[in-house]
């Protein structure tokens, strides 16, 4: 339509195309794109909307819906000759021409007689066209390109959606080049993109306490947005957020392979050591308790004790064992053993199976072989506690009953004198050290994952628009 800024001392650029299509004396935009319009198909073919046609060109497939919103003022108005009603409908019948898969809907702003300068009654307004109007399934992306209109309509626009729909919502930017639309080519765009100038505070602050409970699958959620948008940013933070839900999940492994390239020499050469998911086990522990989840809390503390012991003996008796390699069955112990252990004779010919060549080895069994080996556990506080027939009783009633069990349970099972977090947290990595023969002072030393914690939380504290 060339420049509807019509000027009284040089010709216009709207003035010389009414000029050029030899139309009647149409002095404003409302009245030239309402001509063009009653003229039907006459123009149609050659409509070229050179803000938004790239968009539509090149983004037609991901199109389910268009909304064009239009001003249409009383007649009293003094802007209504700048009134867009009528360029909406002509985009809306070139879409219908040329994408005829995609449904259109023109949306009239004014007719109530709203004030597109008012913010608030923009605002308004807005809201009442989200909630009435424009409603996308849950997940589905809602594209905006904001141009055209007064400055408020556009702002009530976007703040309104984004209080709405937050992340569901994407923004384009148009980049103009007046030069080439006048040869009918439309300009190029940035896009799409989130609102992230007006959400990020927000969200961040919602990640930040969400991390704080280790919940990382919905920081995930979250945050997965904005891994979309900008990708290269994100890729240390997805990674260690993939290592704590792994690690969370007690995926040791696959936590290790996501966040290796962000622990220290030291951390690394720890890996080849056969105990080190112990320490991450019984870590988690420490987290459901933070977590006030104390039956995970149990379950957790102990299963690190009784794994360790398992990698424990496939560490010191894996001449003797018949089923090395099981990871599904108790491991056999094989009567050879007696020939450099003859003490573990008595427990043979208790326990012993097919004419007590090969023992199980489970319980009793497990204590007596650390206690063969590591004479120290018969005195240790940690092991016995996890030895003592009331924990063995707690286990089984755990593993065989409803319900959950106090803190002070928690406290009591690993000792009548521990009363405090720290107090068990202590308890538990002296077992783990006893076993392993480490000297740990924390699980801030002893596991990996808070150091990722502690580096995936200044990922996204640090992160600036």
């Amino acid at each position: 339509m060339g420049d509807d800024q019509m000027r009284d001392d040089i010709i216009s650029e709207q003035s010389e195309v009414v000029s050029d299509l030899e139309l009647p004396d149409l002095t404003n935009h409302r009245d030239l794109t309402q001509y063009l319009l009653q003229s039907g198909d006459q123009y149609v073919a050659k409509i070229r909307p050179v803000i938004l046609g790239k968009i539509f060109e090149e983004k037609s497939q991901n199109l389910e819906k268009v909304y064009l919103i239009g001003t249409d003022q009383d007649k009293t108005v003094k802007e209504r000759g700048k009134d867009t009603i009528y360029s909406a409908q002509l985009i809306e019948q070139w879409l219908k021409f040329n994408y005829p898969t995609i449904k259109t809907e023109v949306i009239p702003l004014g007719q109530a007689g709203e004030n597109p300068s008012d913010f608030e009654a923009m605002f308004r307004w807005w809201l009442t066209v989200w909630q009435t109007k424009i409603k996308p399934n849950p997940g589905q992306k809602l594209w905006v390109c904001l141009k055209g209109g007064v400055g408020q309509a556009s702002e009530a626009s976007r703040i309104s959606g984004l209080n709405l729909y937050g992340e569901q919502i994407q923004f384009f930017e148009i980049n103009r080049t007046p030069k080439e639309n006048r040869q009918g080519i439309p300009s190029g765009y940035t896009g799409p993109f989130l609102g992230t100038n007006y959400l990020w505070s927000g969200v961040q602050k919602q990640a930040l306490e969400l991390l704080k409970n280790h919940n990382y699958l919905a920081v995930k959620t979250l945050l997965n947005p904005y891994f979309e948008q900008t990708p290269e940013q994100w890729q240390k933070a997805q990674q260690l957020l993939n290592g704590a839900i792994a690690w969370n999940q007690g995926r040791f492994d696959q936590f290790y392979q996501q966040v290796q390239g962000y622990l220290d020499q030291s951390q690394r050469q720890q890996k080849a050591q056969y105990w080190w998911q112990a320490y991450e086990q019984a870590y988690i522990a420490v987290i459901r308790l933070e977590q006030n989840n104390t039956t995970e809390a149990m379950l957790h503390s102990f299963r690190a004790i009784e794994g360790l012991i398992d990698l424990w003996i496939r560490q010191n008796f894996r001449n003797h064992l018949a089923n090395q390699n099981s990871q599904s069955e108790f491991l056999e112990l094989k009567s050879s053993v007696l020939g450099k252990y003859p003490a573990l004779k008595t427990y043979f010919d208790r326990y012993g199976k097919e004419n007590k060549n090969s023992l199980q080895v489970r319980g009793e069994i497990q204590s007596a072989l650390i206690k063969l080996l590591i004479p120290e556990a018969k005195q240790d506080k940690g092991f016995s506690a996890w030895d003592s027939k009331k924990a063995r009783y707690i286990r089984n009633d755990l593993s065989h009953n409803l319900g959950g069990i106090s803190e002070k349970d928690l406290y009591n099972a690993w000792g009548q004198e521990i009363n405090q977090p720290d107090q068990w947290q202590d308890r538990i990595l002296q077992c783990l050290n006893l076993i392993t023969g480490e000297h740990f002072a924390t699980f801030n030393n002893a596991s990996f994952f808070p150091w990722i914690h502690h580096a995936l939380k200044a990922e996204v504290k640090n992160y600036q628009i």
